[in-house]
């Protein structure tokens, strides 16, 4: 009678679905309801949220690596997807950066206690990697553990004040004595000697005299190599005769020998003036003429003035004669015979002066043209 009624369809309690769409089939017939398609909560959920259904999700990732302090991974451009997610990957364990996406950690340095060292510098290592600190020059202090001597080399030792690190080096030569006095010393004509080495004013040590330091304050040194300008003070305490001088310097000592006299010698007369007085020129220090012809004049003296006295006591006597011979004719001849006696006598005596002052007058002349010629 095709009279119609209402299916009584007994539908499932589960969803069934396909790859776009999800319902509830009857379980008598092909009879469908609440058919719906698959809804996501982004574009990247791959499960459907009503029906679970899985489906491939379509990510866009990232083509730069993000990290944190242990991993790295690439993100997805529209969801919290990761893909290629691996730990830090380090050259060593001093690497402060990651190999595969650069990320920087504090590298765990271990540096050894002692200083590494090479011939100018010394620095700290690290015991796993190349990373180094604290690198500086060396900075040395100089010893000479032996001085050349004899034409043998000597040696001297740098050590670093900083790491010890320790070289030497061979002195090939003593510093030279480059100028030195060839002429004595001498109190007469005082002054002070000059003497230079050829070591560089920088490496002067000290100064010694036979062995003996000499005090700084009786000497100069100055640059150019090394002078050492020795006073005219130091120089009247030494000793006649012949000593030593020894300029020591960082590298070797340089050496000469000088000569010391003390015995009276006459100094060197300045120059003359040549517009002085020629009066003034002939002014003579009686002090200076030797002893033997200061006696020889003082006797010359006497000897005039005993002349001298002798002459007048004949003239005496012969006055007394000539009164005599007017009294008495008888012994006028007598008298006049005595009388020539005295006078011959007068004449001999004052020849004999004459001649006394002409010696004296020679001598002095003798020691003009000495005087002169000095």
């Amino acid at each position: 009678c095709d009279t119609e009624r209402t299916a009584p369809h007994v539908f499932a309690t589960e969803l069934t679905s396909d790859a776009t769409h999800h319902w509830y089939d009857c379980t008598a017939c092909d009879a469908k309801k609440d058919v719906a398609e698959h809804f996501y909560t982004d574009a990247c959920d791959a499960t459907c949220n009503a029906c679970d259904t899985e489906r491939t999700a379509p990510h866009v990732f990232a083509t730069e690596l993000t990290s944190d302090a242990t991993h790295h991974w690439y993100d997805c451009t529209a969801c919290d997807a990761k893909k290629d997610v691996a730990e830090h990957s380090y050259t060593d364990a001093c690497d402060a950066t990651c190999n595969v996406c650069n990320a920087e950690r504090e590298a765990p340095h271990v540096f050894a206690p002692e200083y590494t060292t090479d011939a100018t510098h010394h620095w700290y290592a690290c015991a796993s990697c190349n990373e180094t600190k604290d690198a500086a020059t060396h900075e040395f202090t100089v010893t000479v553990s032996k001085k050349p001597v004899n034409g043998q080399p000597g040696e001297c030792l740098y050590t670093c004040d900083i790491c010890g690190f320790l070289k030497s080096e061979l002195i090939e030569k003593a510093p030279e004595m480059l100028n030195a006095p060839t002429k004595p010393w001498t109190q007469a004509n005082g002054g002070s000697l000059r003497f230079r080495s050829e070591a560089p004013f920088a490496e002067f040590v000290s100064l010694s005299v036979d062995g003996f330091t000499v005090d700084k304050a009786y000497y100069i040194v100055r640059e150019g190599s090394t002078i050492i300008e020795l006073s005219e003070e130091y120089l009247a305490t030494l000793s006649e005769g012949e000593h030593v001088l020894t300029i020591h310097s960082l590298f070797g000592d340089a050496q000469a020998s000088f000569a010391i006299e003390k015995s009276p010698t006459v100094a060197e007369p300045p120059a003359e003036d040549p517009n002085k007085d020629a009066d003034e020129k002939d002014d003579k220090d009686f002090s200076a003429m030797p002893v033997a012809m200061i006696v020889g004049i003082a006797l010359v003296v006497v000897l005039v003035a005993v002349v001298v006295v002798v002459i007048l006591k004949r003239k005496s006597n012969s006055s007394q004669n000539v009164k005599a011979s007017q009294n008495s004719k008888a012994s006028q001849s007598k008298n006049v015979k005595d009388t020539q006696t005295s006078q011959d006598s007068l004449n001999s005596q004052e020849l004999q002066a004459l001649q006394a002052l002409q010696e004296l007058q020679n001598l002095q002349n003798s020691q003009d043209s000495k005087d002169s010629k000095d």
